[in-house]
């Protein structure tokens, strides 16, 4: 129920509008003033769903966003950003949230990361959490990897932490980089720390 208040689909925006502006020409047409209002109610209606939509961000619109400009804070090296999205205890493989934030800007830099493009993301709430899954296609250096460009997917857990309720990563979980599949990765690629 919250999604379809908190983020209502356009078509059925665009479908209590028609409404009403079906029963306010009925209306005038009649001379009928309870049609009339009925169909400025409609409209009113809408016009609460959709400020209702645009002004309110749910948890899930909130993990896409965030995971958007996480995955450009890694592009940019920005390490303060990329630490503000990790919650304290965050994880990816045998990372902890220090490993991330390091592993993250060494990596881009080692393979000479150029842009990154988010090709599709997926966000599933659940009570406590927001499971965000999302494909990237990363460009890079050619002088410094093997490959110029990667296609890579990912797992990432938002939970919202104890003090402020900001929604930030628990659980970071590689699913394929290139051709390989998590279980398929060089053991040194989230096995040691990179500090």
């Amino acid at each position: 129920m919250d999604r379809w208040l908190f983020e209502t689909p356009w078509w059925l925006l665009s479908l209590v509008a028609v409404a009403a502006v079906a029963l306010l020409v009925s209306g005038n047409s009649r001379q009928n003033s309870r049609i009339k209002a009925g169909g400025l109610g409609v409209l009113l209606l809408a016009a609460a769903l959709w400020a209702t939509s645009y002004f309110i961000e749910t948890p899930r619109e909130t993990a896409t966003r965030q995971t958007r400009e996480w995955v450009a804070a890694v592009v940019a090296k920005d390490s303060s950003t990329i630490d503000r999205f990790l919650h304290p205890k965050a994880t990816l493989e045998r990372w902890n949230r220090q490993d991330i934030v390091a592993g993250a800007v060494k990596y881009a830099d080692q393979y000479g990361l150029e842009s990154a493009t988010v090709l599709s993301l997926q966000s599933e709430p659940n009570p406590v959490e927001v499971e965000t899954v999302l494909s990237v296609l990363s460009r890079h250096d050619s002088k410094r990897a093997i490959i110029s460009t990667i296609n890579s997917s990912w797992k990432l857990i938002w939970v919202r932490t104890g003090d402020d309720k900001a929604w930030v990563i628990q659980t970071i979980e590689p699913l394929k980089i290139g051709q390989s599949e998590r279980g398929q990765f060089r053991d040194d690629l989230f096995g040691r720390s990179p500090r």
